[in-house]
């Protein structure tokens, strides 16, 4: 994952949705793209531009696109 890759979010309840798929939110899915990756201790932060605005996002709640 690298700055311009674009990127999905993983469901928020995890392997749940796979059972229950009306637990799935509305930014679950949401594509966005990679600004920046920022390594904070032993994780990774990731800036990302959403349709919805721009937020920090750890790398592990991410699926490249």
């Amino acid at each position: 994952m690298c700055p311009g890759d674009l990127v999905k979010r993983k469901p928020a309840w995890g392997a749940w949705v796979k059972y229950n798929p009306w637990m799935i939110d509305e930014k679950d899915g949401e594509i966005g793209m990679v600004l920046r990756i920022a390594k904070i201790g032993r994780t990774s932060d990731v800036k990302v531009l959403w349709p919805s605005g721009m937020t920090w996002v750890d790398k592990d709640s991410l699926d490249l696109a």
